[in-house]
């Protein structure tokens, strides 16, 4: 369930509470060493890192789930380090992927020195956080060098969704809504902007992606054949899956990616 927040203008949605016994249990179902070596070649995650890092550069993923993407930086020649709440997942990477530099700490507060790194990925991790995610970007910001830079991503109110909003299609946020059962929010970007150059951050790169998950969640009648195309293993649904998202991706993409630079105050 989706609900609208009228005085955000952003989008909450209801499912099940993305504790850590959450990931654990969705995590723990999976054959992690099949799925991690499966995944481990993200194509966004491969040229975002490539086109601002060097090879070699210390980069870090802050809510690493199973740890694809720390393997595939680390395959790539980047010195990847992985870091999740969800201690069972990290014991299973630990056991299967022992050379892997993972480890159990909270993306709000690690054990990180200042300045340890020159590259941050957080994959759809800031939009989980009921409470907000300052402490998240003042965290990232301590722990990168000046110069070094953050890859965001987190689902995102697209122009699609600001139209069906601006048109009262959502259901209104309940006064009494009970929060036990809080997912996610779809983030303004321009909000999470606004944060991340008051918390030093200035903004190199936005991109919009996931068009067709975009298309699908949002316009009813489109979904069954989207959800095909979406979920399709053969080369003509993969084609259509990349173009379809590829096109849609700037008015409806469920997702932004910000890469965002660390700025010295008075820079």
């Amino acid at each position: 369930m989706v609900f609208l927040d009228p005085e955000s203008g952003q989008l909450l949605q209801f499912k099940e509470k993305a504790t850590t016994e959450f990931w654990d249990q969705q995590w723990g179902e999976c054959d992690l060493k099949e799925k991690v070596t499966r995944q481990r070649r993200n194509r966004l995650v491969d040229a975002v890192t490539k086109k601002y890092l060097a090879p070699g550069s210390r980069v870090l993923d802050a809510g690493c789930g199973i740890g694809a993407t720390v393997h595939g930086l680390d395959l790539l020649g980047y010195d990847a380090v992985g870091i999740d709440t969800a201690e069972n997942t990290v014991k299973l990477i630990n056991q299967h992927f022992p050379k892997l530099e993972v480890s159990v700490q909270d993306v709000q507060s690690t054990d990180f020195p200042d300045e340890s790194f020159d590259g941050c990925w957080s994959l759809g991790v800031i939009e989980h956080d009921l409470n907000g995610y300052d402490q998240i970007i003042i965290e990232t910001h301590r722990i990168l060098k000046p110069g070094g830079f953050l890859f965001l991503t987190f689902p995102c109110m697209s122009p699609l969704r600001r139209v069906k909003a601006r048109f009262g299609l959502y259901n209104n946020l309940l006064k009494n809504q009970d929060y036990d059962t809080f997912y996610q929010f779809m983030l303004e970007p321009s909000m999470v902007i606004d944060r991340l150059k008051n918390f030093g951050f200035v903004i190199r790169s936005r991109t919009y992606a996931d068009g067709t998950k975009g298309l699908k969640d949002e316009i009813s009648f489109l979904k069954p054949l989207l959800q095909r195309i979406y979920n399709g293993k053969n080369m003509v649904a993969k084609v259509l899956n990349f173009a379809i998202s590829k096109t849609c991706a700037p008015f409806a993409g469920h997702g932004v990616l910000l890469v965002c630079e660390k700025i010295n105050k008075g820079d």
